[in-house]
């Protein structure tokens, strides 16, 4: 999934700059004219010139107030994070709480935190399993785990 970066660089005539990108990976660099070529998902987007450095990080947004104001053109953004994907968190209920579909890859059932809190508040409605199945599940876990690391 691609995500917005922001390039903090120098161009060959020594002009601090600022560029922002959607890419689905960290962007790197190669040997080329003064300095070094942008290489964005395999491809040289704009500048496809050279620059002499090259500083990237991962931002949520082409906000500029995350552009050091010596690297402002125009105090506008140059480039654009627009058509990278909003990340939507998703939730499942887990013995009674809502709890993030990353954290154990769980299916993800509710697309919102509220959406999850609504269902999750009222005994995940069905979706949720009992204190009773859950202490079941930590105690066959237990003597698996002393049987096989015992």
């Amino acid at each position: 999934m691609a995500k917005c970066y922001l390039a903090i660089y120098e161009n060959c005539a020594g002009e601090k700059q600022h560029y922002f990108i959607c890419a689905n990976s960290l962007p790197s660099t190669e040997p080329f004219g003064c300095g070094v070529r942008w290489v964005i998902d395999g491809g040289y987007p704009f500048p496809n010139d050279s620059v002499k450095y090259t500083n990237w990080t991962q931002v949520a947004s082409s906000d500029i107030s995350l552009v050091p104001a010596d690297h402002r053109m125009s105090g506008s953004p140059n480039g654009s994070c627009a058509a990278c994907p909003t990340v939507v968190d998703h939730y499942d209920c887990i013995n009674g709480a809502c709890i993030k579909k990353t954290i154990y890859s769980t299916p993800g059932l509710y697309q919102s935190l509220g959406e999850c809190e609504v269902a999750c508040g009222t005994g995940c409605s069905g979706k949720c399993i009992s204190n009773a199945d859950w202490a079941q599940i930590e105690n066959l876990s237990g003597q698996l785990k002393n049987r096989s690391c015992g």
